[in-house]
């Protein structure tokens, strides 16, 4: 893999919140990352953070830059900060299932250690209600409009007489 440098230069020289998006359809390490002044973190924005574990889909390996992926666009429309540790395929669940953060109650059936779902429910209790009802509607809402698409894909075809799946 080539190890390629990244420089920012004929900056100001004043203080400046840098945002990193990597590759969204491409394996990427950060070998190191070196700066010719202090840095550190930034102050929290008061915004929400929305931590997206997620799939293939999440991953968007059709998206033309990783703003594109479907997170990143909900994520800026909602006004919230985005960690999105989609994966570019299921073999990434053998890493998370390796450190505890999956379990595998079932062959092929995975979910999030009680630890991680607890700190979910933790987090979203601390919600307004008219936050989490927000919320819900909004995955109603998705889930929804999926299972409308999915059933206009199979209905148009079994028109056309192909099978259903």
């Amino acid at each position: 893999m080539p190890v390629q440098t990244l420089r920012f230069t004929g900056l100001p020289g004043e203080e400046k919140d840098v945002e990193i998006w990597l590759p969204h359809d491409e394996t990427t390490q950060l070998v190191t990352l070196r700066t010719n002044a202090p840095i550190r973190t930034a102050p929290p924005s008061g915004r929400k953070v929305w931590l997206h574990h997620g799939s293939s889909i999440s991953h968007g390996s059709n998206a033309t830059a990783p703003t594109g992926t479907w997170p990143a666009v909900a994520a800026a429309a909602g006004n919230v900060e985005l960690l999105n540790l989609g994966f570019g395929g299921g073999e990434q669940l053998e890493s998370l299932y390796d450190h505890y953060l999956l379990a595998e109650p079932a062959r092929g059936r995975y979910r999030f250690h009680d630890l991680i779902r607890e700190h979910a429910r933790g987090l979203a209790a601390a919600d307004p209600p008219t936050g989490r009802d927000a919320a819900t509607a909004r995955v109603l809402d998705y889930y929804l409009h999926t299972a409308r698409a999915a059933s206009a894909h199979l209905t148009s075809r079994a028109a056309a007489g192909a099978p259903a799946a």
